[in-house]
């Protein structure tokens, strides 16, 4: 028997009219849907800043040769010339005048703890590398080489814990009953007499987060003091994040270097010793950004340090940021452009270097902001050359 006839089924008009329009809104919807699935929901609000940055870039581009003389700040944005370091460097060289080496130049003594050695440790390319402690610096004003090494020992005796209460030459030993910012203690030499000067000491702790292995390992000061690297950084984690008058801090250089600080430091950690760098974040969202005086400070100075602070949070994997405190820093941005930095013609370059530096980070990470999906405020999205 054959087979029976096998007949299309009858298809209204109207119903084959609606299935073309359906199958050409598809083909329409497909590369929509998959576009949506590949690509993130996109954040059309631009971060704020653009002026703000090219104000910034100008002035820098403009006194370049200016900021060079500030070798510190020149390096912060751009590779220093070894040849420019040794020849900032003729006019520096250690000294003893009693247990301590002391970095002096023909105008006194260093005005941060540590600073001179950091300088070094973070500029100098010895045969191209980094400077390790093993590396000796030749010191023109001396005629000698010195090993880092002797002068970082030196400065580890000068590190110590006020201790409140307490005159320095009192403290034999004993610790803070709370937590307090580490400074740094020398002895050198004043027309002929011998006396001790007290400086800040956020480059000495970050030339111990670099190049301390053992964040536990314990030396005794030359005022008694058992310490360590995880003693000093935790104190000085819960000194920060404690509240305290705005003037006690704007007595202390370190309170502007201790985000970038801390943070260096807990990456060292063991992930199971880590803290929370959001208590960081809390602490910068609710003082630093809240300020609208800066005490001794100039503005330029305080925003700067603040904005590179904010920067390092950014760049921080460990930091999350809600949607109140993206449009606070947002905020805050837009107040800096438009209010507080409209004139930056009088603002010395170094201050500039530091705003810079954190303004390239916050570019970087724009996207952490929930901004810069449809083209960041930096529309070249370079970093400042």
């Amino acid at each position: 028997m054959g087979h029976p006839s096998r007949r299309s089924p009858i298809v209204h008009p109207m119903q084959r009219s609606f299935c073309a329009a359906a199958r050409r809104a598809l083909r329409c919807l497909i590369p929509l849907a998959l576009l949506s699935a590949c690509s993130p929901e996109p954040a059309c609000d631009p971060l704020p800043g653009a002026d703000l940055r090219a104000r910034v870039d100008a002035r820098l581009a403009s006194e370049r040769a200016a900021l060079r003389e500030s070798i510190g700040h020149y390096g912060l944005l751009h590779d220093v010339d070894q040849e420019d370091l040794h020849r900032f460097m003729v006019q520096i060289y250690p000294r003893r005048d009693g247990p301590d080496i002391v970095m002096a130049a023909p105008g006194g003594i260093e005005l941060h703890g540590g600073g001179v050695l950091a300088l070094i440790a973070t500029l100098w390319r010895p045969n191209g590398r980094p400077a390790e402690l093993s590396d000796a610096f030749p010191f023109v004003a001396i005629q000698r080489a010195v090993p880092l090494r002797e002068i970082y020992d030196s400065l580890q005796m000068q590190v110590f814990l006020p201790v409140p209460g307490l005159e320095n030459e009192d403290i034999d030993g004993q610790l803070p009953t709370y937590p307090e910012l580490p400074r740094t203690l020398m002895q050198h030499a004043t027309h002929g007499r011998l006396e001790s000067s007290e400086l800040d000491a956020y480059d000495a702790l970050a030339l111990l987060v670099r190049y301390e292995d053992d964040s536990n390992a314990t030396w005794t000061n030359r005022l008694g003091q058992r310490l360590s690297v995880a003693t000093l950084l935790d104190s000085s984690w819960d000194h920060y994040v404690a509240p305290r008058s705005a003037e006690q801090e704007f007595a202390d250089h370190s309170y502007l270097h201790l985000v970038e600080i801390l943070l260096a430091y807990n990456r060292r950690l063991e992930p199971k010793m880590q803290r929370d760098p959001n208590r960081l974040k809390q602490r910068l969202l609710s003082v630093e950004l809240e300020r609208e005086a800066y005490g001794g400070y100039e503005a330029s100075e305080a925003i700067g340090h603040y904005v590179e602070s904010l920067g390092f949070l950014l760049a921080e994997p460990g930091v999350s940021w809600t949607k109140p405190e993206q449009a606070k820093v947002c905020a805050w941005i837009r107040d800096l452009e438009t209010v507080r930095l409209t004139q930056l013609g009088e603002a010395p370059v170094q201050h500039l270097a530091h705003l810079r530096r954190g303004l390239a980070k916050i570019e970087a990470n724009a996207a952490r902001m929930g901004r810069g999906s449809c083209g960041s405020f930096w529309s070249d999205g370079n970093a400042f050359q």
